[in-house]
């Protein structure tokens, strides 16, 4: 089971995991003590992990913890392939360096030429093999 998928199950779902989690543990508590919502309530109950043991203890957790989720999901990439292949075909069109790429665009743009027309231009959209 991945770590995140882990966390989502005791922070949202609130079931316990079926594999034991008794390695896992510290990095979990690690993980949850970066969100300034739970640090006082992970330091109160961090007393009772060698007590309980880490079953017990990531019960005694799945109670106190409100449910949400705790996690950023993954940003979303700024370039598309579909954009790299833009650039490439406007570099070579234009005898153009990375760096003088974006004025390329800007002038483009200002004659009224937006992406969907120049990845029509060059051929985006047919099929390619």
């Amino acid at each position: 089971m991945d770590f995140l998928d882990l966390v989502n199950r005791i922070t949202l779902t609130k079931q316990l995991p079926q594999e034991p989690v008794g390695s896992i543990m510290i990095p979990i508590k690690r993980f949850l003590s970066t969100d300034q919502r739970l640090t006082k309530l992970l330091a109160d109950v961090d007393m009772y992990y060698y007590t309980l043991g880490p079953e017990r203890f990531l019960k005694l957790l799945m109670t106190r913890i409100p449910r949400r989720r705790y996690y950023c999901k993954n940003p979303k990439k700024t370039e598309s392939k579909a954009d790299e292949w833009l650039n490439n075909k406007l570099r070579i069109f234009f005898h153009c360096s990375n760096a003088e790429l974006p004025s390329v665009r800007a002038i483009l743009k200002a004659h009224g030429l937006d992406v969907k027309e120049l990845r029509k231009f060059f051929g985006y959209n047919r099929r390619r093999k």
